[in-house]
Parts: structure tokens; C-alpha cells; sequence
């Protein structure tokens, strides 16, 4: 029983090579894979791997960075939106009544072509928030969608003909 024991945990430790084309950077000529159990395996890379290697940036780094400035270019666009929104509701309900839960009022403000335009606006502005958190950390698109603040104030001041204070 002991024999078996210790046959089987060297078999455990075993080391396999893997081929050549396995890395996921290229091929990489001395792959290892180190079997760690019957439901782990861990890779163990050798010196001359690609993926540890210094020199130009790989192709799979420079789909991150693609995907990065896509997310924040989405950010600015669904900030915008969002804000831009805002701004057409507002404009519209100098015109509207006062909004109570009568179905006459909600009539009144889904049939306003202004209010629903910044409804469907700032709905817009929400689902591609959602495209920019699908690429990009929160650590990213939360700072780059203030910008959203800058275009409600440029919208506020020439839209609304609203007077922007020095602290605003």
C-alpha cells in the first residue's frame, strides 16, 4: 500500500512537456506543465519563454490598450448622453406640468417630443456606460466620465441660457 502511495504521488509530480505551440504568446521551446493533482495543473515557464521576456510590446498588450481607449472614448459618449439628457428633460418641463402620477401628466410628458428625446438620450448614455464597464475597469471610466459634468455645464450655460457662478 505504501509502494502504491508513493507511485502515485510521484505520478502527481510528474513533469510533462508541452508543445511547442502551447505558449500563449508563440511557440516557446521549453514549455513545462507540472501536474499537481487529479483536477490542477499549473505551467511552469522556462527562462527563454516569450511571455516573460522584455522587448516590444506584444500584440495581446496592445489589444488591452485598444480595448482601454475604446472604453474611454464609449465613457465620453455615454457621460455625454447621460447629461445631454438631462438638459432636453429639463427644457422640457418649463412647458410641461408639474409631474404627479395621473395618466393624464404622464401623457402630457411621453408625448413631448423634448422629454422623450432626453429620456431616450440619457437611456443611450446608460447602456454605453454599461459597454465601457464591459472593457474597462471601474477605475478608469468612473474619473474619465466626469467629463460628463463639463459638457452639463457648457449645455446648462447655452442651452437653458442658464448663468454659470464662479464656484460652478
Amino acid at each position: 500500500a505504501a509502494a502504491a502511495a508513493a507511485a502515485a504521488a510521484a505520478a502527481r509530480a510528474t513533469v510533462h512537456r508541452v508543445p511547442a505551440d502551447a505558449c500563449h504568446q508563440g511557440p516557446e521551446p521549453e514549455a513545462l506543465l507540472r501536474v499537481g493533482g487529479p483536477s490542477r495543473a499549473v505551467r511552469l515557464f522556462s527562462a527563454s519563454c516569450r511571455c516573460r521576456a522584455p522587448g516590444p510590446r506584444s500584440p495581446r498588450r496592445a489589444d488591452r490598450a485598444a480595448t482601454m481607449w475604446f472604453a474611454i472614448w464609449v465613457t465620453v459618449l455615454a457621460a455625454s448622453g447621460n447629461n445631454i439628457g438631462k438638459v432636453l428633460q429639463k427644457q422640457a418641463t418649463r412647458t410641461l406640468p408639474k409631474l404627479v402620477m395621473r395618466p393624464e401628466v404622464v401623457r402630457a410628458y411621453l408625448s413631448n417630443t423634448t422629454w422623450t428625446a432626453g429620456m431616450l438620450t440619457d437611456l443611450g448614455g446608460a447602456l454605453l456606460m454599461l459597454v465601457a464597464f464591459a472593457n474597462a475597469p471601474v477605475s478608469v471610466v468612473q474619473p474619465v466620465s466626469a467629463v460628463g459634468l463639463v459638457v452639463l455645464l457648457i449645455f446648462s450655460h447655452f442651452y437653458l441660457r442658464e448663468r454659470l457662478s464662479r464656484a460652478e
